[in-house]
């Protein structure tokens, strides 16, 4: 079916695809959140309220935050 690689975990399936389906659940959900591609949100969080599972998000790159910080300076100098 579509959309099935979002589906709960399968004991069936591999831990490299578990994980790939972590990380797009989440992504899916820091983007919703106005998170950016190279910014994103690490205190950890509860992402269906009451009951849920607790979300550790991936810790940032500083290199990639710093530029999209610079990009996003740029963009807004021009305008």
């Amino acid at each position: 079916p579509l959309f099935s690689f979002a589906q709960e975990d399968d004991k069936s399936v591999s831990m490299e695809v578990r994980n790939e389906r972590i990380f797009y659940r989440w992504r899916v959900f820091s983007f919703s959140q106005g998170d950016s591609y190279f910014s994103w949100r690490t205190e950890p969080f509860v992402m269906i309220q009451p009951g849920g599972q607790f979300w550790i998000p991936p810790p940032l790159d500083p290199k990639l935050v710093a530029q999209n910080m610079l990009e996003e300076e740029i963009k807004s100098d021009k305008m």
